[in-house]
């Protein structure tokens, strides 16, 4: 029987890691895709704890769907989300 061996933490509940040097390499090589997760995540998270007034919450959950919701191309080709637009 092997012993799987327990992370050292979890970023955002979800990200699990198991030395200080994988999550330096993590935030090396991050995507577009894993830092939109990360902000998303991290706001979504905060919002739970109730860390946010009424406006603010309402403010993040509309940039959180319009970052999330992808925007339909006439051309037939996949849409992105917008975030992927500003660079």
């Amino acid at each position: 029987m092997s012993e799987e061996k327990q992370p050292l933490g979890t970023l955002f509940d979800v990200i699990n890691y198991s030395s200080n040097e994988s999550v330096e390499k993590f935030i090396e090589n991050m995507t577009p895709q894993q830092a939109l997760f990360c902000v998303v995540q991290s706001c979504s998270i905060n919002q739970k704890k109730g860390q946010y007034n009424s406006p603010e919450n309402e403010v993040i959950l509309k940039a959180i769907k319009i970052l999330t919701t992808p925007i339909s191309n006439n051309d037939g080709t996949p849409p992105e989300p917008e975030i992927f637009k500003m660079s």
